[in-house]
């Protein structure tokens, strides 16, 4: 028998196991020798979870620490939001809505801590393109992903003629004020094919047509 079939029949073994006990299918990731397992059978508990605290006002930021111990037993993720301080928020005007915020020390808004751990849980990270005279747009990516592969996302026929990136990250980019500048701090730099995108990296693609 294949060396990968092997692995699959002893995952599945395993799997069945797990289920029996009550655990999700996340808990038991596929063996290396057969990564395409979990693919092929997709078992509706490997589904990824995010589970949301509604806590008060002023409380932690955090999830209570029960339920991030069972996130974590689960193989999900934990986090927390005040459903009442957000609609009080949403009813104040929005520079009014970021000075109560601050007063009050509750960090980012409930939306942006959603956003925030879903892409954490799926393993994404976003990188933009923007230039002089162009719409900037941002794009989402798996973490890992190759600069080549990334071009792909804004079209193939730049995937295919991809030649270099020039990246530079968006905070050094605001901070200098634009590329020029950027250039000129070092902060804008020549990347090949195979640099991972990092989340926030600005990026201009060079290509043959």
């Amino acid at each position: 028998m294949a060396k990968d079939k092997v692995a699959e029949e002893a995952w599945l073994r395993e799997l069945v196991a797990a289920l029996g006990e009550g655990r999700p299918a996340r808990t038991v990731p596929p063996p290396a020798e057969a990564p395409d397992a979990l693919r092929n059978l997709q078992p509706l508990t490997s589904k990824p979870v995010l589970y949301l605290a509604n806590v008060g006002e002023g409380a932690s930021h955090e999830p209570p620490e029960d339920l991030a111990a069972y996130a974590r037993a689960q193989g999900a993720r934990a986090a927390a939001v005040s459903a009442r301080l957000e609609a009080e928020l949403a009813e104040l005007g929005a520079e009014e809505a970021i000075s109560m915020r601050e007063e009050m020390d509750a960090g980012e808004s409930g939306l942006a801590t959603v956003v925030r751990e879903a892409w954490e849980l799926l393993g994404l990270i976003s990188f933009f393109t923007a230039g002089e005279g162009k719409e900037g747009r941002a794009w989402a990516i798996e973490q890992g992903t190759p600069a080549r592969r990334a071009a792909g996302k804004v079209h193939t026929d730049i995937e295919r003629g991809f030649v270099a990136a020039e990246v530079v990250p968006w905070k050094d980019l605001v901070e200098a004020g634009g590329y020029a500048a950027a250039r000129e701090r070092a902060k804008l730099r020549v990347e090949g094919r195979d640099y991972e995108v990092r989340d926030g990296d600005v990026i201009t693609v060079r290509f043959t047509p």
